[in-house]
């Protein structure tokens, strides 16, 4: 395995201490990085999307570069205009960056070559900009891509799209979060790449009373039903036919519905303040989470059955997924048979799964009618511990960094 911190990790959605409030990318690649942190020699963080104070970085504090506000002010400004400006600025600013870099890691004066290691989301800067930063220090570039390219956002999308391919050509090695990613990338850009997952939240707590694959309730009880996240248009169709289906049970059955994330989100899918009295939404932090996800009786994971979204939920990885499996004793994945969620679920034989509205109403009856409580536990974490944990990434990329 590689001793040496040989990464200089290029990420522009900074990623925040867990104390934090934030979403994307800067939350769910922080379980990663953490995994690469003895791999890695520096991190780089240009704020283009949004700000937040160096304070607020996790781990890195002591050898990092972090842009400031007026960075961030400028770029967000850019993204306005032609692609020409932002590509001259990103030319001249990305200079000085590498000048700074050599003065904080001495490239010049190492023994072991470094390499750049590219977080990318959806935005093709991100690559381009990593592209030419790897350029001026002369180092390789590695990337790892987590969501699709959204071209959208180019005013110049053939000329971003030429560029963009030289950069996903000429890079070392690439890395994508599913395999679905992994042929789109092949497809479109002609690259090979390596599928490297996200990692999860070490939580540090252990549910010694979830152990066993099935426990007998000493009485009966409400069962409740978790739904962790944001509302946007890969969840909201399908929660809110689960939601449907809830109501024609309800009282026929006790349960409750608790929607972990904002009343914005939450009253997105009850408009009025239309909400019945079995349904409520609540915020833990990380740790609180974890034991919150472990009481549920069921943890509901979503996705869209829409053609248009085929494109996404094909590539796409949802992160509540990961933490569910983390900690939940019963999850239900109710997504198309191409979804990343479904094949994870398919091929290591793990329960529960719907590919449709019938066997979604058949499993969720199955759940509520019962006088007993499923755990599926050590079958989740058994596969967190082989597919996502950080051992696994840091063995994947450590021995990537071997290879010539």
């Amino acid at each position: 395995m590689v001793s040496v911190p040989r990464l200089i990790v290029y990420i522009e959605d900074l990623p925040l201490h867990f104390s934090f409030s934030a979403r994307g990318l800067s939350k769910a690649i922080v379980p990663s990085l953490l995994a690469l942190k003895p791999l890695t020699n520096f991190l780089v963080s240009v704020q283009c999307h949004q700000y937040y104070s160096s304070k607020s970085l996790f781990d890195f504090r002591d050898n990092s570069l972090v842009t400031g506000r007026f960075v961030h002010a400028i770029y967000r400004f850019l993204y306005k205009l032609p692609d020409i400006f932002m590509l001259a600025f990103s030319t001249f600013h990305l200079f000085f960056i590498s000048l700074s870099l050599r003065i904080f890691c001495r490239l010049k004066y190492s023994d072991y070559k470094p390499v750049l290691f590219c977080v990318s989301g959806s935005d093709p800067f991100t690559v381009i900009r990593a592209f030419l930063l790897s350029k001026y220090l002369s180092v390789d570039l590695d990337l790892y891509l987590v969501d699709i390219f959204d071209l959208s956002i180019s005013r110049s999308s053939s000329i971003v799209s030429r560029i963009l391919r030289i950069a996903i050509g000429q890079c070392r090695r690439s890395y994508c979060i599913t395999d679905g990613l992994c042929s789109l990338i092949r497809s479109e850009y002609g690259r090979k790449s390596s599928v490297l997952p996200l990692s999860t939240i070490d939580y540090n707590s252990s549910h010694n009373y979830f152990n066993s694959v099935i426990t007998t309730n000493a009485h009966a009880f409400s069962k409740k039903i978790l739904f962790l996240g944001s509302i946007n248009h890969l969840y909201i169709s399908p929660v809110r036919q689960l939601l449907d289906y809830l109501s024609s049970l309800y009282p026929q059955f006790e349960f409750s519905f608790e929607f972990v994330s904002t009343e914005h989100d939450f009253y997105k899918l009850f408009p009025g303040n239309t909400a019945p009295l079995w349904a409520s939404y609540s915020q833990y932090s990380d740790s609180e989470l974890s034991t919150v996800i472990a009481q549920a009786d069921l943890c509901f994971c979503p996705y869209s059955f829409d053609p248009l979204d085929q494109r996404m939920v094909s590539t796409s990885f949802p992160s509540k997924l990961i933490t569910y499996l983390s900690s939940a004793k019963l999850i239900l994945v109710y997504a198309p048979h191409y979804s990343s969620a479904a094949s994870l679920f398919i091929d290591n034989s793990l329960s529960f799964y719907a590919s449709n509205l019938s066997e979604m109403k058949s499993q969720v009856f199955k759940i509520l009618s019962s006088n007993i409580s499923i755990n599926y536990s050590s079958h989740y974490k058994s596969l967190v511990k082989s597919h996502f944990s950080r051992e696994n990434i840091y063995s994947i990329v450590s021995k990537a960094l071997l290879e010539k």
